[in-house]
């Protein structure tokens, strides 16, 4: 018979995280499968899939998964996509859009410390101005970069008027458009619902291209004063 042949290890993103949040000055300890970040004041995990394998790249999907002390819900989920030649370049893309969107995000608005990459601002919610820390955009293929601005004001306007929860939460902003098709938009986070948004027309913000792009925008909108 003829031997097996060997197969890969398993796709081990946690070592990457733990070094890191070490790198950034946050005290960061492996355990397992989680990282533990400022004495078990945030815990975070990576779990990365494989999906699709062919000739021309490899996909795989790397789940974020974040316990931190100050979020309402007490957890996030986020899920980022990678694409290489190969599992560990692939896990390596995803990883680099963790960083991008949402590591320094976690770093700046749960752990308190300033970053040069993200953006701090005030929004209007029901009424009550609450500090919002925004993530660098994400985004894949020819993304018209000029149509963010106004798909960025479509989203905090119809927020103006939504009875969101009182505590710290992740929202997650995702759009992408295939040619001939309508641009479509997801906006979630754990636990919250945003049933009350008029996705259609945030989708109008996004024009039509020659083939498919992306945009993907990670933030946390702090608790209102008081809460």
């Amino acid at each position: 018979m003829e031997a097996e042949p060997p197969q890969p290890a398993p796709l081990d993103p946690n070592e990457s995280l733990q070094e890191l949040f070490s790198a950034h000055g946050l005290p960061a300890q492996r355990k397992g499968d989680f990282v533990i970040v400022d004495d078990f004041e945030m815990v975070i995990s990576g779990v990365a899939v494989v999906g699709r394998q062919d000739a021309q790249a490899t996909l795989v999907r790397l789940d974020i998964i974040v316990t931190d002390i100050t979020l309402e819900k007490g957890d996030l989920t986020e899920s980022f996509v990678g694409v290489g030649k190969d599992c560990r370049t692939a896990l390596g893309d995803a990883l680099h859009h963790f960083t991008q969107g949402m590591f320094h995000v976690l770093v700046s608005a749960l752990r308190g410390r300033p970053s040069p990459e993200v953006v701090n601002d005030a929004w209007r919610i029901c009424g009550v101005e609450r500090q919002v820390t925004l993530g660098s955009l994400c985004t894949r293929g020819p993304f018209p970069e000029s149509a963010w601005p106004g798909a960025l004001e479509a989203l905090k306007s119809q927020l103006s008027d939504m009875p969101l929860p009182p505590g710290t939460h992740g929202m997650s902003y995702f759009a992408y458009r295939s040619p001939g098709q309508p641009a479509v938009v997801d906006v979630s986070s754990n636990g919250i619902s945003y049933g009350s948004l008029d996705v259609p027309l945030l989708a109008q913000a996004w024009p039509e291209a020659g083939s498919y792009y992306s945009a993907r925008m990670f933030c946390i909108i702090a608790g209102a004063p008081g809460a």
